[in-house]
């Protein structure tokens, strides 16, 4: 709620919730103990947008709260088949944006790209982790992990509210990879898709999206990486496992995220999830027949090749900070590649990791072309 300034405006049925199109889930606030959502203008359509947290946000003309147990309680009327689910992981920097809105080029389904919900549910379950559990609720308000997955299916259910759509398409940030074993629970008979690349060009792209290649003294990098552990360490498994007190580089810290997500989804793999992974390369190297396979597996029919066409030849970032432009104007400005430190980074904690122990490990079953799986990587 603090993402806005409010004015008191008083109070809405709570059926509106259910049956007004364009009051959406924003996000859970877990200090109230509230959901929140938000109306924005029936002119925008929220399965288009690159990042739904970012619209909603940009377009809120109002925004409603529910306390958790009525929004449990009120989620229960909407029913969400979990074979109708299709939920789309990264490690990010991956193709996964693009991924996301090749479904909007399909009848009867709606593509919801990084709702705000599902990274707070990852918040709130290391929150449960990390704090002594009392009763019902933590003692800094965070609930326990029974009722935080009762928040996670509420959650799932208001995003999939449409009685328009019959197929729902959840692309999360890469953080919510740590809630996929929850997911698989929840929704068996959904289709996973897991959008990943090698880890030294993905560290390449990750390092000019995220820090923008500015060179810092080393007091403000400092600054910058405590701020930035702070934030990654509750959505992010093993900076978690990290002793406070050892010190990890932004770019450490970055390897780490990678690796991360890519351990979720192994760990996903032994529940017996089926999942579908896709190289960043085949985006680049065979984008259409990769679209056409990814949709295949997914049970969704192409209902326009030329939305497809258009999908492919356009940013699927363009607007937003992410955009291709930007980027390119940050290596024009700083450089890109890797330090021979940065390499040492990722060697380290690669070799510290059970079963991914090289920057190009392949994961099983991974979506083959003619070409193999090295000379994809090597494209």
């Amino acid at each position: 709620m603090k993402d806005f300034q409010l004015l008191e405006a008083g109070s809405i049925a709570s059926e509106e919730l259910l049956n007004n199109p364009h009051i959406s889930l924003y996000s859970l606030d877990f200090e109230t103990q509230c959901a929140v959502f938000v109306e924005t203008p029936e002119s925008l359509t929220l399965s288009k947008v690159s990042f739904y947290w970012l619209a909603q946000y940009e377009h809120a003309i109002q925004v409603v709260t529910l306390p958790f147990p009525d929004f449990i309680s009120l989620a229960g009327q909407i029913s969400v088949e979990s074979g109708n689910l299709r939920f789309i992981y990264s490690v990010g920097r991956a193709g996964s944006t693009l991924a996301s809105q090749i479904f909007t080029c399909v009848d009867d389904v709606e593509a919801i790209s990084e709702p705000d919900a599902l990274t707070v549910i990852v918040t709130a379950r290391y929150a449960s982790r990390t704090n002594n559990s009392q009763a019902n609720k933590q003692a800094d308000g965070q609930a326990n992990e029974p009722v935080i997955k009762a928040l996670l299916a509420a959650s799932v259910c208001f995003l999939c509210k449409s009685k328009t759509a019959t197929q729902f398409v959840i692309k999360g940030r890469s953080q919510i990879a740590e809630i996929g074993d929850w997911l698989c629970e929840l929704y068996p008979y959904a289709k996973n898709l897991f959008l990943y690349r090698d880890a030294e060009s993905w560290l390449v792209s990750a390092k000019r999206a995220y820090t923008n290649g500015i060179q810092r003294d080393s007091q403000a990098q400092i600054a910058l990486e405590q701020v930035t552990r702070i934030a990654l360490r509750p959505v992010t498994r093993l900076i978690a496992n990290y002793p406070d007190d050892q010190h990890l580089s932004i770019v450490e810290q970055l390897v780490l995220t990678w690796l991360s997500a890519m351990d979720a989804c192994m760990r996903m793999r032994s529940m017996g999830a089926e999942i579908l992974p896709i190289l960043f390369s085949s985006w680049r190297l065979y984008p259409e027949e990769t679209a056409r396979r990814m949709l295949a597996y997914c049970d969704a029919q192409l209902s326009s090749e030329q939305k497809l066409q258009e999908v492919l030849k356009r940013d699927s970032q363009a607007d937003t900070m992410l955009a291709q432009e930007a980027l390119q104007n940050c290596v024009q400005r700083h450089g890109q590649g890797l330090l021979p430190t940065d390499v040492e980074s990722l060697s380290y904690h690669l070799q510290r990791h059970h079963t991914i122990r090289s920057a190009d490990f392949n994961i099983p079953g991974t979506l083959l072309h003619t070409r193999t799986v090295s000379e994809l990587k090597k494209a």
